[in-house]
């Protein structure tokens, strides 16, 4: 470009014989010039512009290194992230899978797009993955996900969880009652459970005559015959109290028994047996053991 100057004459500004009054006049001029320059700067905010002949392509431009101040990288995508992979490198991690989560992998790893997975260290405010906590929603259906203590609606008991409202129950066993005077279930850890409940179903004995079907050595059920009245029904021990519930324990009571024939009973910890009075032998049914809590 033509700079809008007027040339300056040094002659009287080299020595200390020239004329000091010419000396001010082209200095004087210097300064008009650089006014000059300022004034023609137009659009350039107080910058020349260059002449075409003076431009440079950007296509010619290189990449800038991160010591420039650039990246030293010349081609993005949306969702491309930048991070450092080296001491002074740059480097881009394209866009994970929709939904995935970024992960970091420690120092001197690069980040890396990973699927969500609750495993590994959970901390935070809301989620410590402490003794007796449960994952879940305090209001059904709505609601961020949220520790729930254990003990406010729900209970542990050995390692089972149980509900505040609903007892679940656990089959101990089954005695098949085809056979033998006794029927013993053992091995059980009765101090576990609050109640046991007892299926009788079909139960009956070999020879003639009236017989009670006993447990710890009291009556749980009378028959009022022999094999024609099998024995149905259910029957639940408090083991808590070692009483036997109520009068409701008769199943199928003839005339001769009562209520009243039902007495205190204490259970053993680990085992529970049934017999016919007078020692009839077990021809038919089965008797199932239950554990409540």
């Amino acid at each position: 470009m033509t700079w809008p100057t007027t040339t300056i004459d040094t002659t009287q500004m080299d020595i200390g014989t020239d004329d000091p009054s010419q000396a001010r006049v082209q200095i004087k001029q210097m300064a008009d010039n650089i006014n000059a320059i300022k004034d023609a700067k137009g659009a350039a905010n107080g910058v020349a512009s260059l002449d075409a002949g003076g431009k440079v392509l950007t296509s010619q431009i290189p990449a800038l290194s991160v010591a420039e101040g650039g990246t030293g990288i010349t081609t993005y995508a949306v969702g491309d992230i930048l991070y450092a992979s080296a001491a002074g490198v740059l480097s881009k991690l394209s866009a994970g899978t929709a939904g995935w989560v970024l992960k970091t992998n420690g120092p001197g790893n690069a980040p890396s797009w990973v699927a969500q997975s609750l495993s590994g260290a959970i901390t935070g405010s809301g989620l410590t993955q402490s003794t007796a906590k449960l994952l879940g929603r305090t209001t059904a259906g709505t609601g961020v996900i949220e520790e729930i203590s254990v003990g406010s609606g729900l209970t542990l008991s050995g390692g089972v969880l149980d509900t505040a409202s609903q007892s679940g129950y656990t089959l101990l066993g089954t005695l098949t009652t085809t056979s033998g005077t006794t029927q013993t279930l053992s091995g059980l850890d009765l101090t576990s459970y609050k109640f046991l409940k007892i299926i009788l179903n079909g139960v009956s004995h070999a020879i003639g005559g009236g017989g009670s079907l006993l447990l710890g050595g009291k009556i749980i059920s009378a028959a009022s015959s022999s094999a024609a009245a099998n024995l149905y029904g259910g029957v639940e021990i408090d083991l808590t109290t070692g009483v036997l519930s109520g009068a409701t324990v008769l199943i199928n009571v003839p005339a001769s028994y009562a209520a009243g024939d039902i007495t205190a009973y204490t259970s053993s910890s680990t085992s529970i047996a049934f017999i016919w009075s007078g020692g009839a032998a077990f021809d038919a049914g089965s008797i199932k053991v239950y554990g409540v809590k």
